[in-house]
């Protein structure tokens, strides 16, 4: 060392939030003190020239070991950057003895920041060195404060037809903690969270809430909650949710089956209960119920069986209500797998120079009728016309050399029963025969 002078290297790191460390390093007589401060990624140097100090200090350069500056200033003198190196030449007067100043370098860490310094006087001589090997910066107090996370919960979409399920997400709950979901005010699901404090799950939107606006809400046991609002739709095609104050009547099906369950809903007009009675397809009274109106939204349900004998056809409900009506109806279908009948044909004949002819009188159904067409002129065209209980068709058949053509008639299902009608056209003349299918013909052997 050439000049016996005192040089105290102030580190700040980061600026406003104020805790300091000290450590001291002795060389001869003479003792460096280095304070800390700091915000953010701000260093401050505080440099001080010792009273005893004989000379004084025009030139301070810092050498970070493992971090590069990014700039620097410092009132009065002008700095430069090379590399990991920051040098700082005084611009108005030099750094005398007693005197001190205050370097600030902006790095990416302080806390992490190691540096080697050295004074030089005017003549580029160095007159002291040293080196900071660690920076302590205690946190400030907002730095130890817990982060509040406030819970959120999401879904995968805000718009949800009815009877849709819909995946529903959260995070910032409290870690493996049960969670509980409402609808409203309707519990659809439990699940639990995971180490992170987050659930992803699947829940299905029932039709019973109906169309609107309605609110999802997931609570875990800390009673942490968020909210999130879904808009559900009807599906395409779907009827409008019933709503008092008009005579209403719907049924859960359009279609029955011999032995199945009528569901019945509909809305009414006033509160007091209904009237209503179900008819088969001659008009005989298969259900009859009084069902009691809901005194708030005036909706009414009522159950029906129907018999496991009932017959195939269209059915009718009638309800009512002092002096309002309202008629609805359904179809039952009778399935031919899984009930016996027979066809009992009575045949009728207009005369004629076409004949028509069955191979016999009866018939299962499943059985084909065997129609024979005969008198027809030879090898001719003959138009013959089918009309049956549920069809009407019509094909053309060409006869043969004795003027003659066989056509093979199936009978089968429910729709057979009842009249038909047969009828062979030709240029000149026109015959006529009809039969009967009956319901549960028994077939004597």
């Amino acid at each position: 060392m050439r000049c016996k002078s005192v040089l105290v290297i102030g580190l700040i790191a980061m600026l406003i939030f104020s805790v300091n460390a000290s450590a001291l390093a002795q060389e001869d007589k003479f003792s460096t003190r280095v304070l800390t401060k700091g915000k953010k990624s701000v260093l401050m140097l505080l440099v001080v020239n010792s009273s005893k100090s004989t000379n004084a200090i025009n030139e301070f350069e810092v050498t970070f070991t493992d971090r590069r500056p990014f700039g620097a200033i410092a009132r009065g003198w002008d700095s430069e950057r090379n590399d990991n190196t920051m040098t700082f030449t005084a611009t108005r007067s030099d750094l005398g003895p007693g005197e001190r100043t205050i370097f600030i370098i902006k790095v990416s860490d302080p806390a992490s920041s190691k540096f080697d310094w050295i004074a030089k006087d005017n003549n580029g001589i160095e007159l002291q060195n040293g080196e900071v090997s660690k920076v302590r910066v205690r946190e400030s107090k907002e730095s130890l404060l817990v982060k509040i996370v406030t819970p959120e919960v999401n879904v995968n979409k805000d718009r949800v037809i009815l009877g849709e399920q819909i995946i529903v997400t959260g995070k910032g709950y409290s870690t493996n903690s049960a969670i509980i979901i409402y609808i409203d005010l309707d519990e659809v699901g439990r699940f639990t969270t995971d180490q992170h404090g987050m659930f992803n799950t699947i829940i299905l939107v029932s039709d019973h809430i109906g169309v609107g606006p309605h609110m999802i809400k997931a609570i875990d046991s800390t009673d942490k909650s968020a909210v999130i609002k879904i808009l559900t739709e009807l599906p395409e095609g779907a009827l409008p949710p019933l709503q008092g104050g008009k005579l209403v009547i719907r049924t859960d099906k359009e279609e029955y089956s011999p032995g199945a369950r009528i569901k019945i809903t509909g809305s009414a007009v006033l509160d007091t209960p209904i009237s209503l009675k179900i008819t088969d397809p001659v008009g005989a009274l298969i259900c009859g119920s009084n069902p009691q109106v809901n005194n708030q939204t005036l909706l009414w349900s009522t159950t029906c069986f129907l018999d496991q004998k009932v017959v195939a056809g269209t059915y009718k409900i009638d309800v009512k209500q002092i002096v309002h009506r309202t008629s609805a109806t359904f179809i039952v279908k009778v399935s031919i797998t899984t009930t016996t009948t027979t066809t009992k044909v009575e045949s009728g004949e207009d005369p004629g120079t076409l004949k028509i002819s069955i191979d016999k009188g009866k018939y299962r159904v499943g059985d084909t009728v065997e129609v024979t067409i005969t008198g027809s002129r030879s090898e001719s065209l003959v138009n013959l016309i089918v009309n049956a209980p549920s069809s009407l068709e019509s094909n053309r058949y060409t006869t043969d050399e004795t003027g003659s053509v066989i056509v093979q008639l199936p009978i089968s299902g429910s729709d057979s029963i009842g009249i038909w009608k047969l009828v062979v056209k030709q240029t000149d003349s026109t015959t006529k025969k009809h039969f009967t299918v009956r319901l549960q013909f028994i077939v004597e052997e």
